[in-house]
């Protein structure tokens, strides 16, 4: 009940922030234990020692931008210590085709945004809701390379963080990141597309009729 009330509350003033520089917190996705799993629920999540830091402070590198310095590719995902391969596999799926990750952000510029603030449209039962987050991610530093990098989904190769900011509006739609944790990547496709999905059963086909019904 707590997330669909979250999720039909009032957006704060992207448009606004976005244009600024005041650091935007999202107050109600705060960068603590609660964003990661409901205690007080019995939820818990087994993550070693880790620290929250705003990515336009951590990730400065040129190459640093939300679409990385190649652009959105299937190849912009490293899964960390969480088990929601069916939301990295549904992502990725969706950024084979160009144009249509970058269609679910309302961020028009491909830089880091000096407010820390991002904006996603995801979907309940074909509806766009706009989800928005701060660029707070769990992270943890090296002290052999002296960087930091995130727990969960890893930043692409290519500097790119579009993934791990669709990652956290994905868990915040949820409710926390605990709650991604195991899925269907129908699912996934269909929250971050709006698009209907069909289940196909080939334990009886040949390869030929697999690929004919694809």
């Amino acid at each position: 009940m707590y997330t669909q009330t979250r999720n039909k509350a009032a957006v704060d003033d992207f448009h606004t922030i976005v244009a600024g520089t005041a650091a935007y917190t999202d107050d109600d996705f705060t960068p603590d234990n609660s964003s990661l799993y409901w205690s007080d629920m019995g939820e818990s999540l087994s993550t070693s020692s880790f620290e929250w830091r705003r990515a336009k402070d951590l990730f400065t590198d040129a190459d640093n931008h939300l679409w990385g310095s190649n652009g959105v590719s299937p190849n912009d995902f490293k899964q960390g210590e969480l088990g929601n391969c069916w939301f990295l596999a549904g992502a990725s799926a969706l950024a084979e085709h160009p144009g249509r990750i970058e269609r679910m952000f309302l961020n028009e510029q491909s830089q880091l945004n000096a407010a820390g603030i991002y904006a996603v449209n995801l979907y309940a039962l074909g509806v766009p809701h706009t989800i928005v987050v701060d660029d707070y991610l769990p992270t943890r530093y090296n002290s052999q390379t002296q960087e930091y990098s995130t727990i969960f989904n890893a930043v692409g190769r290519d500097g790119s963080l579009w993934s791990v900011i669709i990652e956290k509006a994905f868990a915040k739609y949820h409710g926390n990141y605990a709650h991604i944790s195991g899925g269907n990547p129908l699912m996934s496709v269909q929250t971050m597309s709006g698009a209907p999905g069909e289940y196909l059963t080939h334990a009886n086909l040949t390869v030929d009729g697999l690929w004919e019904k694809l």
